[in-house]
């Protein structure tokens, strides 16, 4: 059986992790209101925000859209730190031919995956927690 790559060792993958929960936030609505204190952002439920650590994102892409279509998480938020790795009509083939509703953002920094989420979605931040509504 095919395992691509892993690309992004496991003692990085905490601090991009990090860096892909703060380009979630700015995908979402805050209900939260303001503090200084602040904690750490968690995922909702059933939802899963997962970053892929290896080279070939086609790949992660299927296997998420497939945890979906199997009924083990409910929606998908993939972030790639390598945006310039794919051509933009790789991507929107990529993200056609998932079983499930998606869309994707690009960034400077990151390629971003919504995968059983589209625009009738919404992404909010209450009580902490990363959440679709």
């Amino acid at each position: 059986m095919y395992e691509p790559k892993v690309i992004i060792p496991t003692e990085e993958q905490s601090e991009y992790k990090l860096m892909l929960f703060k380009e979630v936030i700015k995908l979402c609505e805050d209900n939260q209101p303001v503090n200084p204190f602040k904690t750490i952002y968690e995922e909702g439920e059933g939802l899963r925000i997962a970053l892929n650590t290896t080279n070939d994102l086609p790949w992660a892409i299927n296997y998420w859209d497939n945890e979906i279509s199997n009924d083990n998480i409910k929606h998908v938020i993939l972030g790639d730190p390598n945006p310039n790795s794919y051509s933009q009509e790789v991507i929107i083939n990529c993200i056609s031919s998932c079983k499930n509703i998606s869309t994707f953002h690009i960034t400077e920094d990151w390629y971003i995956a919504l995968i059983n989420i589209d625009g009738l979605n919404k992404l909010v931040v209450n009580e902490s927690k990363i959440k679709v509504l």
